[in-house]
């Protein structure tokens, strides 16, 4: 009977009022929240199609994009939680203690996720480059906040935190229009050496992917061995063109050396202009 008299002498008209203001509450947070999400999502398509117009990186457009979805609905979460009374300045004093242990924990993360926004602003590669990073080379394929895939020439797709980008020394092929070559051919002491550096030419100058204007095709004696001598040829190429001329030449040249009777004492080593460079800085 004691429970029947409790809730009998309930004052069940605050009760019904709270109750009412409360749902009314509720339902007004959940309305702010999906206006929010409305409002971030067209102001995030809005965004990328101004950026995708003014020609801006596509990796920028993400970041951005990616960026203005998520501070819109940030902002209409904590104010729906306001609406139904949670003190948002505990939530946001958790969420940066939280943050903290995260941060600590996950230290990795955070070093590509930065990296990544270094990318992206100072933009040493974009998406389409030809690169090297260590032992990895091939196309950028994309670029995100935390790791940068590329397409290899075996058409791997690896995989590269964006924290080894940074640290590590990165060689950019694509940032310059074109590119030296050098082709080292080891050719017998006993062949017609002058013919061996004609036919080196004739091949090189003669190619249609060869840049011959304000560039020269070189053919030089690189060094002198016991029975054999090394004949340099250099020349230049457009960037994406490097590979196909490369192996062209040599196979051309491999062919004409036969067809005149000169002969090659070792297997060819072909080095690209970066190759030197690194191997006289090393």
């Amino acid at each position: 009977m004691d429970i029947f008299a409790f809730i009998y002498n309930l004052d069940w008209s605050s009760i019904l009022e709270k109750a009412f203001f409360t749902t009314l509450n509720v339902i007004v947070a959940i309305i702010i929240f999906l206006v929010g999400r409305f409002i971030a999502k067209k102001v995030s398509r809005k965004s990328k199609a101004l950026m995708e117009r003014n020609n801006i990186d596509p990796t920028i457009t993400s970041f951005f994009v990616n960026l203005i979805f998520f501070v819109i609905i940030t902002a209409a979460l904590m104010v729906s939680l306001n609406k139904i009374g949670i003190n948002t300045s505990s939530v946001v004093a958790i969420i940066g203690g939280m943050s903290v242990a995260v941060g600590l924990a996950l230290k990795d993360q955070m070093s590509n996720f930065a990296s990544g926004l270094l990318i992206i602003f100072s933009r040493p590669i974009k998406k389409g480059d030809f690169i090297q990073v260590g032992e990895s080379i091939g196309f950028v394929k994309e670029i995100s906040l935390r790791t940068t895939s590329i397409i290899t020439p075996s058409n791997d797709n690896v995989i590269l935190p964006n924290d080894k980008l940074v640290t590590n020394k990165l060689i950019n092929f694509s940032s310059t229009p074109d590119r030296r070559i050098d082709i080292l051919f080891t050719v017998s002491y006993k062949s017609d050496i002058n013919l061996a550096q004609k036919i080196m030419y004739e091949e090189a100058i003669n190619h249609p992917l060869t840049i011959t204007e304000g560039r020269k095709v070189k053919t030089v004696i690189k060094a002198v061995n016991n029975g054999s001598v090394d004949l340099r040829l250099r020349f230049w190429t457009i960037n994406h063109h490097g590979g196909t001329l490369k192996y062209a030449l040599i196979d051309s040249i491999n062919r004409r050396f036969k067809e005149n009777g000169i002969r090659t004492s070792f297997p060819q080593e072909v080095l690209s202009a970066t190759t030197v460079v690194k191997k006289v800085v090393n």
